[in-house]
């Protein structure tokens, strides 16, 4: 049971801080992109779609690189900023998606989700609305299973740890392997200078025992067919 543990605390460590780096990059908290995954898991995604949706969502957020999903959030009435004139990180800008969504026919719903870039399972939650949304985030933080920004990155400095002290592991392993390099080397140069010098009996003590073998193989094939 403890190795089983262990196990899985090595993986969800691993796991933890992939994640909340990926979080990081999008300027958004590991505990929304946990609830997120929870809600896209119950929409048929998972935590892996809604993370590459929400990386596609903070695209459209970069005014210097305009694209269809530009498009299709100004066909919508979507700003990519808020009141006061800052950008909207991609949760935001997903729940702004929603509340348009909600309204939409199933048709426009999956024609502009497909031109922003959406997972099917991305449009079914944006269908839900906000209200929606916010109940499956909200049911994921009750059931227990979103980590604190805290536990995460506990949970990274584990991971962290870990890295280095297998890294550490290895070299030494590496340190004590190359010691034994030049004694390979003289071993393998003396077993190559042998065969060399000694090519011809070599080469003649290999026919012998071939001939041998061919010569027994004969033997036996006369007695079978003498039997036969």
């Amino acid at each position: 049971a403890a190795a089983g543990i262990s196990a899985y605390a090595v993986a969800l460590a691993g796991t933890v801080d992939s994640q909340c780096k990926f979080a990081d990059s999008l300027k958004i908290s590991f505990e929304d992109l946990q609830a997120l995954g929870y809600a896209a898991g119950i929409s048929g995604g998972s935590i892996d779609t809604i993370s590459a949706d929400l990386k596609t969502l903070s695209k459209t957020l970069d005014t210097s690189n305009p694209g269809t999903y530009s498009e299709a959030l100004l066909q919508l009435g979507v700003s990519a900023r808020k009141s006061n004139g800052e950008i909207k990180n991609s949760t935001e800008l997903l729940l702004d998606l929603s509340d348009k969504f909600v309204g939409l026919s199933q048709k426009k719903a999956v024609d502009f989700g497909e031109k922003i870039g959406l997972d099917e399972s991305t449009i079914r939650l944006l269908q839900t609305g906000r209200e929606g949304i916010n109940g499956l985030t909200n049911e994921a933080i009750a059931l227990g299973g979103v980590l604190s920004d805290t536990a995460s990155k506990d949970a990274a400095d584990f991971n962290d740890a870990l890295l280095k002290l297998r890294f550490g592991f290895f070299g030494i392993i590496n340190t004590v392997t190359s010691k034994f390099f030049p004694v390979f080397t003289e071993i393998a140069d003396k077993i190559s200078g042998f065969v060399k010098a000694n090519k011809e009996w070599i080469d003649l003590g290999i026919e012998q025992v071939l001939g041998g073998v061919i010569e027994g193989f004969d033997l036996f094939k006369n007695a079978i067919s003498s039997v036969i």
